[in-house]
């Protein structure tokens, strides 16, 4: 019954769109408890009308009432669990189409972070290749691992119309948002609980260790993201399968690949990173020190380098975010590939001795700029471009040339990853997994590796 409207849903929602930057809305906290009655429109915004209607205080509120109505209750345990042990929503390969095709008008956000490029493509694959095989993830609700499923997917959705270097101007950010905007345009396709698990998922994606003071003054809490068992079932796994899918991407050749442009555009903005324990300004001595062949750090700012092996290193060790990898298998094994893959890249920069190759087909420059390309598969990469070629151009030569070993092993290390990601989908018989092979065709043309 929920395909009943898929085609008058699908057109309404079908438009194409230009990426723009848009000035930013600071609210003040005493706003904050204002209750905000809006009708909801029957046919969703397109993502230059969320652009614009993010911008207005009362769509803010809005948003945060609902978060705060709708979500925040799912905190307690037994009201999570309710909507997991609700009928078992089973996909099929015509709903994950569905699914597939609503979401396709809504292409956007940060270059790294982009919703309908890389990242979110990968995600996706990323998600399906630890449902594929892992054997604890068969003992948990399926309305559970479904949600999180989804929220692989659509865990950066909030970012096609809010930036998410804004994320601390007002009561939420691009995790709220998106698991709102996710809630919205899925109303027609899923049932409720399904819509509510997964919306809960992507709010919870971030991960933040302690509450976030926004710049209005809010205070927005860490979410409650509590594995327990119960039954013999692990319970809130969607929250931490979305958290997985997110980190595989966040290690390995394709952290430096999302970090170098994502940071650049974070600069536009006067944004701010995260490394280690501290916030960094992304201003020209952070964008420097960024891509320097060699681990350092000039104050809280990391080189590339340095932040790959601190994402790799922390895979290895019990702590916040890998605290749950060992209780499912397929997660522990494609981690500890993807946290090799990163340090043997750090590896294999920092022994280049940085010796010129006259007679290469490709400059430095051009392998560094086409991985950075590959890897993001969205066009707004383009407006980085200009910061890039002035930040490489302050290297010397010697630097320049040590990037190229590296880049070589980058390139060939990223088709192997998609390749081990294809593998295990395609030889899986999970139930979930199988309603999405139908996509690895399309999946694998975008990025460009059969």
């Amino acid at each position: 019954m929920f395909l009943q409207r898929i085609g008058s849903f699908l057109l309404a929602l079908w438009a194409s769109f230009l990426r723009l930057f848009s000035p930013r809305s600071t609210p003040n906290q005493t706003e904050t408890t204002k209750e905000v009655a809006m009708s909801e429109k029957k046919d969703f915004y397109t993502v230059e009308e969320l652009k614009v209607k993010l911008l207005d205080r009362d769509f803010q509120l809005m948003i945060h009432n609902w978060v705060q109505k709708t979500l925040r209750p799912l905190e307690n345990d037994a009201e999570y669990e309710r909507l997991c042990a609700m009928e078992e929503f089973v996909p099929t390969p015509e709903i994950m189409t569905a699914i597939y095709a609503a979401l396709r008008p809504y292409h956007g956000g940060g270059v790294g972070h982009e919703f309908g490029g890389g990242h979110s493509w990968r995600d996706f694959l990323d998600g399906l290749a630890i449902i594929a095989h892992d054997p604890t993830l068969k003992t948990a609700y399926p309305n559970d691992v479904f949600a999180g499923l989804l929220g692989d997917f659509m865990h950066d959705f909030g970012n096609v119309a809010k930036p998410r270097y804004e994320d601390n101007l007002w009561e939420e950010g691009h995790a709220e948002v998106g698991a709102w905007q996710a809630y919205q345009v899925l109303q027609d396709l899923l049932p409720e609980h399904i819509l509510l698990l997964m919306a809960y998922a992507i709010a919870a994606h971030t991960h933040k260790l302690g509450p976030v003071t926004c710049d209005n003054g809010y205070v927005r809490e860490v979410w409650n993201d509590r594995m327990f068992y119960n039954m013999g079932h692990p319970v809130r796994v969607a929250v931490w399968l979305t958290r997985f899918a997110d980190r595989l991407d966040t290690n390995g050749v394709t952290l430096f690949a999302r970090h170098i442009p994502a940071n650049i555009e974070g600069s536009f903005y006067g944004g701010k990173d995260f490394s280690a324990a501290a916030f960094y300004e992304l201003d020209g001595k952070a964008l420097a020190v960024m891509v320097k062949p060699t681990v350092v750090k000039d104050g809280n700012a990391p080189s590339t380098l340095m932040h790959i092996g601190n994402f790799a290193n922390s895979s290895f060790k019990f702590g916040a975010y890998s605290q749950h990898d060992a209780r499912f298998p397929s997660m522990e094994r494609l981690m500890a590939y993807k946290a090799n893959q990163g340090l043997r890249l750090v590896e294999v920069v920092n022994q280049s001795i940085g010796e010129a190759q006259p007679q290469a087909t490709l400059s430095t420059l051009d392998l560094f700029w086409n991985f950075l390309c590959r890897v993001s598969c969205f066009e707004s990469i383009e407006e980085t471009r200009p910061i890039f070629l002035h930040i490489w151009g302050e290297l010397t030569p010697e630097e320049q040339e040590r990037w190229r070993i590296g880049l070589e092993f980058a390139n060939e290390a990223y088709d192997q990853w998609l390749r081990l990601l294809y593998v295990e989908i395609e030889s899986s018989d999970h139930p979930m997994v199988v309603a999405c092979k139908h996509l690895l065709p399309e999946l694998k043309t975008n990025l460009g590796v059969e």
